[in-house]
């Protein structure tokens, strides 16, 4: 046995930092580790943002609708071990650890990174656990993501946005020619996008391969605060999350399931819909930690998760906001800063202990911003300061509101 501990194996899966798009060397893994994951339906999910909150609201309907459903997800918010789950549980140490030490001399010979040995493990796990479904997360663009190995019923895009430009393309149209890359030969995609130039890109990608595209249409909105909208056949169904955004991913999951039900057979009815948006909330997205003081983190990671961000913060313009922002190297931090700005509110710079971190003095160099390196000692004494007419904000990078989250449910 080469590992006993999970510290060590997840030392050992996370410092294979090594990134590389392609698919060469998790289609090699798969092939020499003799996995049949071909059995599994899988519904695949990219976009820009809201593909994480996509992810985990269809998966917790079909898991409420008796489905053994596996979830794939990244980055990881609570612990590395909520990237693969099954009916929401999270794999275990002991399973990552028999992973790992059933596959090291594979991982080292095929030379798969951090990202894919957690695709090929959940590819693994779910066959192992015989899931009836799998709802799989794109990482990182599309057409070269690890996960895009699949075959999936029904392939997502959520939408079209301006991120990791150095690796996905530098305009729009470049990157919807890589997220484009998810859609399979007569397969279906469903697509919440509403640039036409994107739009036709993904339609030209979709005719190349005889592929299906439906686009989700808009919601009416009858509430804000709490939220309740009307989409299609589906009258007033309520969230239990605070952000607008969420509308958009759940007009998503509402589609999906259409398909699911009218192509494929599934079963599942609108109480259970009903009752899963009205009780479940992702974290990590306008996650409300406390509401006395009034503590909001948020993984606004992009422009366009600023900027849906910015429009919620517009509903709460009776309290005097602080909002405490990181963010990666790759991120372009000054449109982002600037958005945080125009929403009147304390804009406080800071950063956190990873390798792709942007120095807080880096994102601070066009602007004259309070810089907080520390942001564990200036949370801490913040909160103790805070009274009713407050409203702190953490927002930025997922891996950023990772570590918050995990410092917030140990001081509030």
């Amino acid at each position: 046995m080469l590992f006993s501990d999970i510290s060590a194996v997840l030392a050992y899966i996370e410092q294979k930092t090594n990134f590389q798009l392609g698919l060469l060397r998790v289609q090699e893994f798969l092939n020499k580790a003799h996995l049949d994951y071909h059995k599994i339906k899988f519904i695949h999910i990219g976009g820009t943002n809201g593909k994480g909150s996509t992810t985990f609201y269809l998966a917790n309907i079909l898991i409420n609708s008796g489905y053994k459903t596996g979830m794939f997800s990244s980055p990881s918010l609570e612990a590395h071990n909520d990237r693969i789950r099954i009916n929401n549980n999270f794999i275990s140490d002991e399973s990552i650890i028999a992973f790992v030490n059933e596959y090291y001399d594979l991982i080292e010979e095929t030379q798969v990174t951090m990202f894919e040995i957690d695709v090929v493990m959940a590819l693994d796990y779910f066959i192992k656990n015989d899931v009836e479904i799998a709802v799989m997360e794109v990482g990182m663009g599309g057409r070269y993501d690890g996960t895009n190995i699949i075959n999936p019923l029904i392939s997502v895009i959520t939408n079209i946005g301006l991120d990791h430009q150095q690796y996905l393309g530098a305009s729009k149209a470049e990157i919807a020619t890589t997220k484009a890359g998810i859609i399979k030969e007569n397969g279906l995609l469903i697509t919440s996008e509403n640039d036409q130039q994107c739009l036709e890109i993904i339609q030209n990608e979709a005719n190349l391969k005889h592929a299906q595209v439906i686009e989700v249409k808009s919601a009416h909105v009858h509430s804000l605060k709490p939220i309740i909208f009307d989409y299609q056949e589906y009258y007033h169904l309520e969230l239990a999350s605070l952000a607008d955004y969420q509308i958009k991913n759940v007009s998503m999951v509402l589609e999906i399931i259409k398909v699911l039900k009218v192509k494929f057979g599934f079963n599942i009815s609108e109480e259970i819909i009903r009752c899963t948006l009205l009780n479940i909330k992702w974290p990590g997205r306008f996650e409300v930690m406390s509401y006395h003081p009034f503590i909001v983190i948020d993984g606004a990671h992009n422009v366009e998760g600023i900027s849906e961000l910015s429009k919620i913060l517009d509903k709460y313009q009776e309290y005097h906001k602080t909002i405490v922002f990181a963010a990666l190297k790759d991120k372009q931090t000054d449109d982002m800063v600037k958005l945080l700005i125009d929403t009147k509110s304390e804009v406080i710079i800071s950063e956190f202990a990873f390798y792709r971190t942007k120095k807080a003095i880096d994102i601070n160099k066009n602007f004259n911003l309070e810089v907080q390196e520390n942001y564990e000692d200036y949370l801490i004494n913040k909160i103790k300061l805070m009274n009713e007419q407050d409203m702190l904000i953490i927002t930025g990078s997922l891996y950023f509101i990772s570590e918050i989250r995990k410092l917030l449910l140990n001081i509030i």
